[in-house]
């Protein structure tokens, strides 16, 4: 049987939430343990985050999507129908099913991941998945709704509610400012408020902005100073 919950907060609905088999609004709020938040960015796989209410801790987990070379895909196929060679299709056809696995493998494990992470816990995980126009009808877009679609279903199926929510990445989690991209480290962004001038971890601020629900705002600005250091840049604010 399915129920709807409503995390309230001020008086004010910020999340209506579905699972099959959760627990109440209000064993869930005052037993919640952890808040999970996932990322799923186009360009840079899985970005799971995983907050303990009780200790303050948190665990950082990055899980890359493998980088399939389309074009050489794409090229086999090509020549393949233009060749008259037996095997020419086959090629093709076993490196396009190759990829697929590489992609399938990835998104298994990933969930594999989030699921170890949480399960047994009082948890509520968060689920980013972007909506960009450009990614519409692509292969990729399709991986990105089938990996939230199965995170969803093996959270749901240790108990632990999912909520599928769009969350800013250029607005500052803490004054609402502006964020710009101030330098790349590797596959760290750094982004930097035009408001306060805190910096962050790009794929951090969805999570931030997710855990604005449940914490005070100071306790989100410590997490926020926390993960700075933990990406080891610079955490003072103006």
């Amino acid at each position: 049987m399915s129920r709807y919950i409503a995390i309230k907060r001020d008086r004010e609905i910020n999340v209506v939430l579905h699972c099959s088999h959760s627990p109440s609004v209000e064993e869930l709020l005052e037993n919640l343990e952890v808040i999970a938040v996932v990322d799923v960015n186009s360009s840079h796989g899985f970005y799971f985050l995983a907050y303990d209410l009780r200790s303050g801790s948190f665990r950082v987990h990055r899980l890359k999507v493998p980088k399939i070379d389309w074009r050489r895909i794409k090229e086999l196929q090509r020549n393949a129908t233009k060749s008259r060679k037996p095997g020419a299709w086959a090629t093709a056809r076993c490196a396009l099913r190759k990829a697929h696995r590489r992609r399938r493998a990835a998104l298994l494990s990933a969930v594999a991941e989030a699921t170890k992470e949480l399960r047994g816990k009082r948890a509520v995980a968060f689920i980013d998945v972007p909506f960009d126009e450009s990614l519409r009808n692509s292969g990729l877009q399709r991986t990105l709704r089938s990996f939230a679609k199965r995170l969803e279903n093996s959270l749901g199926f240790h108990g632990i509610p999912v909520i599928e929510r769009t969350l800013p990445s250029k607005r500052c989690p803490l004054c609402g400012g502006k964020l710009e991209e101030a330098e790349r480290r590797g596959e760290t962004r750094v982004m930097r408020c035009t408001g306060c001038g805190m910096v962050f971890e790009r794929d951090s601020v969805p999570a931030l902005h997710a855990l604005k629900l449940f914490l005070e705002e100071a306790e989100v600005e410590e997490l926020a100073e926390n993960l700075a250091r933990h990406y080891r840049l610079s955490a003072q604010r103006r």
